[in-house]
């Protein structure tokens, strides 16, 4: 389903939900096509949303938004995915400015970072 993604950034939000929705299912969970918590779905809607809008945080979010079910959490994903492709600035200012906690987050997101950056890749 990933690689069909380029694909499905083609089709109309109401198709791409019905295809996303019940991705890694044997059956629909639901009669109708929600986003609901379990994972393959959640992911492949953050990647979709993501994907139909690389350059715009609002957008991406509010497009994961609008695709219903379990909202926060998809949109707290395509919220973070943004933030780091597009930079702390994309994130609206009046969001950065009320997380609780938002300097301890910073630095425990620097040490990850680090961390990570560290690791061999391939």
């Amino acid at each position: 389903m990933v690689l069909r993604l380029p694909e499905l950034i083609q089709e109309p939000p109401d198709v791409a939900v019905r295809i996303l929705a019940w991705s890694g299912m044997d059956r629909p969970e639901f009669e109708a096509p929600i986003i609901t918590p379990f994972v393959i779905p959640t992911v492949l809607a953050a990647l979709w949303s993501l994907l139909r809008h690389p350059d715009s945080w609002n957008r991406a979010v509010a497009c994961a938004i609008r695709l219903g079910g379990d909202v926060d959490t998809l949109g707290a994903i395509v919220g973070a995915l943004s933030g780091i492709q597009q930079g702390e600035a994309a994130i609206p200012q009046h969001l950065r400015e009320t997380v609780q906690q938002s300097q301890r987050l910073r630095k425990l997101a620097l040490r990850y970072y680090s961390l990570v950056a560290k690791l061999p890749t391939g």
